[in-house]
């Protein structure tokens, strides 16, 4: 993959400051506890319904956004490493997100090939599946066909609402002589001998 294909497929800019273990964090007015689980993490800065979004929510979304479903980081929780990164962010500042989530990917891959983890390995490989199924659709899982629709009998319908006293009832009547379908509402199709074995 390449920078561009980030890009694309994802919409993260390629301009904007770039990222990098020395980029500081700003000096803000609040403070976020880290080393925390998602669902704690969450619970502690979830802003009220109905509220203003306070910068502190905002800071908090973008960092759990970050350890969560973009980076992917390994342990389930949240690290400091994005904490410079999400303030910025929370800030309105333009990040070169595009490179560093690539570079992210290649650094996760090399370490899933060179630790020869068999296991989870943390990094964005979501991407990579991604770019994968973008360039070559053939690598994509079977689709079940879920737009055939499952056609049931009369018998196997009315079974769901009556019960099978009721359902003898109504197969005699369907048949009978006196019967007449034009005259009855709403009935347009034809009815069809309900199965024998329904009715057991």
């Amino acid at each position: 993959p390449t920078v561009y294909d980030v890009a694309h497929l994802t919409g993260l800019p390629i301009l904007g400051l770039e990222i990098s273990a020395l980029l500081e964090p700003i000096k803000v007015p609040f403070t976020l506890q880290i080393d925390l689980s998602y669902t704690e993490f969450t619970k502690k800065y979830k802003g009220k319904p109905s509220s203003a979004v306070t910068d502190q929510e905002r800071a908090a979304f973008y960092l759990i956004w970050l350890c969560q479903f973009l980076i992917c980081v390994l342990g389930y929780k949240i690290t400091k490493e994005y904490l410079p990164l999400a303030l910025r962010l929370q800030d309105g500042q333009a990040m070169a997100l595009a490179s560093y989530l690539l570079a992210t990917l290649y650094n996760g891959m090399f370490s899933f090939v060179d630790k020869k983890i068999s296991g989870y390995c943390g990094g964005p490989f979501w991407f990579f599946q991604a770019w994968l199924y973008a360039y070559f659709p053939e690598t994509q899982p079977a689709k079940p066909n879920t737009m055939i629709p499952k056609h049931y009998s009369y018998a196997e319908c009315l079974l769901t609402f009556v019960d099978k006293r009721t359902l003898s009832s109504l197969n005699a009547l369907l048949h009978s002589s006196t019967f007449n379908l034009t005259e009855t509402p709403y009935c347009s199709c034809h009815f069809n001998h309900l199965d024998s074995h329904l009715l057991e």
